[in-house]
């Protein structure tokens, strides 16, 4: 009896151990394969799969502005840009101190920050005309929301002053579209 415990002892050390003899380069080489290609790698998508990654740095050699725009997936936010070459021109009214602009789509969300108002009306008239000059500027802008909310103009001035740091858009995409969804209801 005590000589089979002794065998049994022997061939199941020998079985555990040549089982794990020789693990040196396990898993260091690549076998049958010959440069392999990776299925719908996008070295520009994020690790969940919520953006294309596709940020795109457009130079306009006529006016020497920049249009940035990020396209987002899976969201309503498509396309959404810096509309500086829009803001410049609004700025060019006489009754607009400064503005920014933001572009989603084929529409312009403007802020406006606005000279002496004269009241309601004189804004109504004023926010048109900076509509009126958006469309003209861009045809392919069919609807433009126009804002002198002070809440909703240093929102846009952030969102703008990010853009032109190199701060990717997609980074505030939801929080732009709840601020335009919070201060234009009948937007989206």
């Amino acid at each position: 009896m005590k000589n089979a415990i002794i065998a049994g002892g022997i061939i199941a050390t020998l079985f555990v151990g040549g089982c794990t003899a020789h693990n040196a380069n396990q898993g260091t080489k690549k076998t049958g394969v010959n440069n392999p290609t990776d299925v719908s790698y996008n070295p520009t998508m994020n690790p969940n799969g919520n953006y294309d990654g596709n940020y795109n740095v457009n130079y306009n050699q006529n006016n020497g502005n920049y249009n940035r725009s990020y396209n987002v997936r899976n969201n309503s936010n498509n396309n959404i840009r810096e509309g500086n070459y829009l803001a410049i021109e609004v700025d060019k009214l006489p009754e607009v101190n400064s503005s920014s602009v933001m572009v989603m789509g084929n529409s312009a969300y403007v802020a406006a920050e606005l000279s002496d108002l004269g009241g309601r009306e004189r804004a109504n008239i004023i926010e048109k005309r900076i509509a009126d000059k958006v469309r003209s500027v861009d045809s392919g802008i069919a609807n433009v929301y126009v804002s002198s909310n002070p809440d909703f103009i240093d929102r846009m001035r952030g969102y703008s002053n990010n853009v032109r740091n190199g701060h990717p858009i997609a980074g505030f995409a939801n929080e732009f579209s709840e601020t335009v969804k919070r201060v234009f209801p009948s937007a989206h």
